[in-house]
Parts: C-alpha cells; structure tokens; sequence
C-alpha cells in the first residue's frame, strides 16, 4: 500500500500514525490520508550532475550516463 519496503515502515513509525494491538501494527484509513498527505509534503532528494570534467573516458561515459538517466544537467563550465 506504502510502496515501501517493510522494514521501512518500522524505520518511520516514530514519525507515522499508527495504532499498536498487541504486537501488531495497524494503521487506520485517517492515519494512512495523514501519511499520504505528509510523503507529498516532504521535498524529494536533491541530485546533482556527476561531473564529466575530470577522470578518464569510461569515468566520463559513465557520468554522462548517470546524468541521463536521471534527467539532471551538467554544470556549464566558469
């Protein structure tokens, strides 16, 4: 439902609304709105172009593919 890996679930219930019963870890329809409401919040991971400046061919290659990939933009030269 999370899209999560499970033992990611458990590395998050400090910040997630959940309900405990027992051992057993359970999660409302309000609390999972709350958690969906709070990961579109949350600002994703900044990336940044892997520079193709330095190294060897291969490194650059690989760089420059890295970059694609990912959609990010390689820093203009000063």
């Amino acid at each position: 439902m999370f899209r999560v890996q499970p033992n990611a679930v458990y590395l998050r219930l400090a910040e997630w609304p959940h309900h405990r019963i027992g051992s057993s870890i359970r999660f409302s329809r309000a609390d999972i709105e709350a958690i969906k409401e709070m990961r579109d919040r949350a600002p994703g991971p900044v990336m940044r172009a892997r520079s193709t400046r330095i190294g060897t061919e291969r490194t650059k290659a690989r760089n420059r593919a890295y970059n694609l990939r990912n959609g990010l933009k390689e820093r203009p030269l000063p």
